[in-house]
């Protein structure tokens, strides 16, 4: 049967797990190579050249086995080294087969919208044309560019000191928006009973008094325009007032001959001293009876026009009695 020998192959993470009993399929397997089949592949010449080959290394490893294996071991780090690198330019292979293929699916696209790609080309070039005619314009704007980050550097700075106050800020008020539900619970009965009287009496009382507002506004505006005048009179009577009751030095002694009395004082002195003007009094006072008289017609036809005096008058005697004016 020969030397016989197994070489497995662990295959790649997808694949499943082999259980117990597990029979390999013959598709998975492959047969060993003899070499006779190697051998019967070459011609005479070669075959020749091979046995010398083989003979010679076998004359000038014989005793040297053990340095055989330390070469062997010595290298190794570099047989794995160039599997990798082999795995590395074999993965590359792939890639590049990929990339040539896209390659080649984009040049088959690209020549046949030719039109549009010239398209694209003139719009390019357009493109091109405008940038170049901003040349100024760019180099403004580049040379405003260093004012526009220092400006942007402060701003930041400035906004970096305002998020300091808002995040505390912001803390502070979550307890107000916490019990901003509650409040709207609290407020939404308040609205329901609000709502008809809005609805019902404010809001047509509003347009109703609308007309009214609007007459009212050419005399409240007159009136705007008189109140400087009317300040200005009530001022000068305050000042009027204030020069009637003017008592510089009247609270002081009365031995003091910088005593000085108000008008008012000298209005209630005349008061006083008219009771010496009159030498008749009687039980109406000091002043004299003042007689006014007139013919019936005129009280009747004043009665007429103002009746409020013929009960402050009392006219109303004299108007009745037939001696004091006899109705023909």
């Amino acid at each position: 049967l020969k030397d016989m020998f197994i070489d497995l192959e662990p295959g790649t993470d997808k694949a499943p797990a082999a259980q117990a009993g597990y029979t390999i399929p013959i598709s998975a397997t492959a047969p060993d190579v003899n070499p006779d089949e190697i051998l019967a592949e070459l011609d005479s010449d070669t075959r020749d050249y091979l046995k010398l080959l083989i003979g010679d290394a076998g004359r000038g490893l014989e005793g040297r086995g053990l340095d055989l294996r330390e070469l062997l071991r010595r290298f190794e780090p570099t047989h794995r080294d160039l599997a990798r690198v082999n795995s590395a330019v074999a993965t590359r292979r792939e890639n590049l087969r990929h990339l040539i293929t896209s390659l080649n699916t984009l040049n088959g696209e690209l020549a046949r919208r030719g039109d549009d790609l010239a398209g694209l080309v003139d719009s390019s070039a357009a493109v091109m044309r405008e940038f170049a005619s901003e040349d100024q314009n760019v180099a403004a704007a580049v040379g405003e560019l260093p004012g526009a980050l220092r400006q942007t550097t402060d701003t930041m700075t400035r906004l970096e000191r305002y998020a300091t106050i808002l995040g505390p800020t912001a803390q502070n008020l979550r307890p107000a928006a916490r019990a901003l539900a509650p409040a709207n619970d609290a407020v939404r009965p308040l609205a329901r009973e609000a709502a008809p009287l809005l609805r019902d009496d404010i809001r047509p009382f509003v347009r109703e008094a609308r007309p009214v507002v609007r007459d009212l506004r050419p005399a409240a505006r007159n009136l705007s325009d008189a109140t400087p005048a009317l300040t200005r009179t009530f001022a000068a009577l305050n000042h009027f007032l204030n020069l009637a009751a003017y008592n510089p030095n009247g609270r002081e002694d009365p031995g003091n001959k910088d005593r000085q009395e108000g008008y008012l004082f000298w209005a209630a002195w005349v008061q006083h001293m008219a009771a010496q003007l009159f030498s008749s009094s009687d039980a109406h006072g000091t002043f004299r009876p003042v007689t006014v008289a007139a013919p019936c017609a005129t009280v009747e036809q004043l009665v007429k026009e103002e009746p409020q005096l013929e009960f402050l008058t009392m006219l109303t005697p004299i108007l009745t009695d037939s001696q004091a004016c006899a109705s023909g």
